[in-house]
């Protein structure tokens, strides 16, 4: 029975479809054809085995086996599961600057949660947006929960602005070639299928059919509609919502012995 020997769990809203896609293109790296499974979270009930069985087709030649399941890091149950079922699996955690991690969330759930809504009215009536920006509270119960040499925390900063750097130090955490250039190393992943569409078809195998549309026509067309103008709305909002999040920042700056001060710069 094969089970992964590292999971990325999380953030949401971090960049782990685009470093799905980096690893996937590895050919040391083992991912799932379905991203997130979020066994840990909503199918632990299926038992272990039900989990290896999206690892079977890896070979001796996958040095890295993995998956990206980006909610499992705000659930603590996840967290717990994943250590004792997999004590020894490396973590990989994507942090990002909380009021731009929120108005992300926010343009994905546009057409459910927040359909009609502001981004200063969803920030009010969504509260589940701000919450899973208060990363301070949840990295703590990672660090408590896996060896810190276990742990590699990245900064979806350096993801935007650097990120064949940050790609080499994924690669490098995971012990595969980590002077690899995947092909998208400078394309921006977007889901620009609604996510549970997305992974409904992947689930009934029509994996091609989603990357046909993400690579085509519709796809720019689907992106323009979505995308249009979010950068400079939210550098427009950015000011108005960095209070709410400075006493977690300064949390985090604690837990992990840094300094974000570019995160809460007025």
């Amino acid at each position: 029975m094969t089970l992964p020997n590292f999971i990325c769990v999380g953030v949401q809203r971090a960049g782990t479809t685009w470093l799905y896609e980096c690893l996937k293109e590895h050919p040391e790296v083992y991912v799932p054809e379905v991203k997130e499974l979020n066994f840990f979270s909503s199918h632990f009930e299926k038992g272990i085995e039900y989990y290896a069985s999206f690892f079977e087709d890896a070979g001796a030649e996958h040095k890295a086996i993995g998956e990206l399941s980006p909610n499992y890091y705000h659930i603590k149950t996840a967290i717990d599961r994943i250590s004792a079922a997999l004590p020894n699996t490396k973590i990989i955690l994507i942090l990002r600057e909380p009021v731009a991690r929120s108005y992300s969330h926010y343009q994905l759930s546009l057409t459910n949660q927040c359909n009609g809504m502001t981004f200063d009215e969803a920030m009010e009536q969504v509260p589940i947006i701000s919450t899973l920006s208060m990363q301070a509270t949840f990295v703590e119960h990672i660090l408590k929960s896996f060896p810190r040499n276990n742990i590699h925390l990245a900064f979806y900063d350096e993801l935007q602005n650097e990120p064949r750097s940050f790609l080499k130090r994924v690669y490098g955490f995971l012990d595969v070639d980590d002077s690899f250039t995947p092909s998208i190393l400078n394309s921006r992943v977007n889901r620009i299928i609604f996510p549970r569409t997305q992974e409904f078809l992947k689930r009934l195998g029509l994996s091609k059919l989603v990357e046909y549309i993400k690579s085509g026509w519709l796809g720019s067309v689907i992106k323009e509609k979505y995308n249009t103008g979010g950068r400079k709305k939210e550098l427009k909002v950015n000011n108005v919502h960095k209070s709410k999040f400075l006493g977690d920042i300064e949390k985090l700056e604690e837990l992990l012995q840094i300094e974000l001060s570019h995160w809460k710069t007025k």
